[in-house]
C-alpha cells in the first residue's frame, strides 16, 4: 500500500500534463446539473470558481 505522499507523486506523474477543462470544470458541471445551460455563465463559473492547477 502506497502512503499519502507516494500516492500523491504517482497521481502528478500519471495526470500531470492533463490540462485544466477549459470549458468546464467540477462547479461549472454542478451547475449543470441544476439546470444552468448558459455556456457563456457555465465558462464563468470554471474560470472563477473552480481551482486551476496542475
Amino acid at each position: 500500500m502506497l502512503d499519502a505522499a507516494s500516492l500523491a507523486e504517482k497521481i502528478r506523474t500519471e495526470f500531470g500534463s492533463v490540462p485544466f477543462p477549459a470549458h468546464r470544470g467540477i462547479r461549472g458541471a454542478m451547475a449543470m446539473d441544476d439546470w444552468i445551460e448558459d455556456e457563456a455563465v457555465l465558462r464563468e463559473i470554471t474560470r472563477t470558481k473552480d481551482v486551476h492547477g496542475e
